[in-house]
């Protein structure tokens, strides 16, 4: 079965499954099944018990202390690992308390053969490396910035996907005005309103 998750989540990129009671130790142990767990780059957000679980809410516990990250300031496109030197490549969503008003995710499918970007505007970030830092806050992870190829390709289907976000710093090379130039073009062709994904509701990823 895990076979076969794998094999559709190359296919799709993305997996729900409705309804799924977790707990961290599940969590840990599903993960631990497909690759090496990493531990969120904040020290707040980790679990006491299973550190490569982290928490995003804005609960509080019997003693008034924040259970995990509670700051709305990263709700713009980003990838939780761009800034990281060696990003994993898959993550797990588990809604364990949804909210009863706004709360809801967006996701972006991120191969550039099916965003509209002309073979152009492909070939320029195919042959770039873009410069991401760490956050204020990230307090987890070494504070370094570090470079990231702009276009990946899959070793296995050979599909092509745009490694691209708001917060790139720079595209190396390019300088502070043609960065932004070409972060804009490809960004408005990924965050188009027909290509996001949105999940609300009482249901856990």
């Amino acid at each position: 079965m895990l076979i076969n998750m794998l094999s559709l989540l190359g296919e799709w990129g993305l997996l729900v499954f409705p309804r799924q009671p977790l707990d961290d130790r599940d969590l840990d142990a599903f993960a631990i099944r497909i690759g090496s767990p990493e531990e969120s780059s904040r020290k707040v957000c980790l679990s006491p018990r299973f550190p490569a679980i982290g928490y995003l809410s804005n609960l509080r516990d019997d003693d008034g202390e924040r259970i995990g990250f509670a700051s709305t300031t990263t709700d713009f496109w980003h990838s939780d690992q761009q800034h990281r030197q060696n990003p994993a490549t898959l993550a797990f969503l588990h809604c364990l308390v949804p909210s009863m008003a706004g709360g809801a995710t967006s996701f972006v499918p991120t191969e550039v053969d099916k965003t509209g970007l002309d073979s152009d505007l492909v070939d320029r970030p195919a042959v770039l490396h873009d410069l991401y830092g760490p956050a204020s806050d990230h307090d987890n992870i070494p504070a370094v910035k570090v470079s990231q190829s702009a276009l990946l390709k899959s070793p296995i289907s050979q599909r092509r996907f745009a490694y691209v976000s708001e917060n790139i710093v720079e595209f190396l090379g390019l300088g502070e005005e043609g960065s932004a130039v070409l972060k804009r073009l490809v960004l408005d062709h990924l965050l188009h309103p027909s290509r996001s994904i949105h999940t609300s509701g009482p249901w856990g990823i």
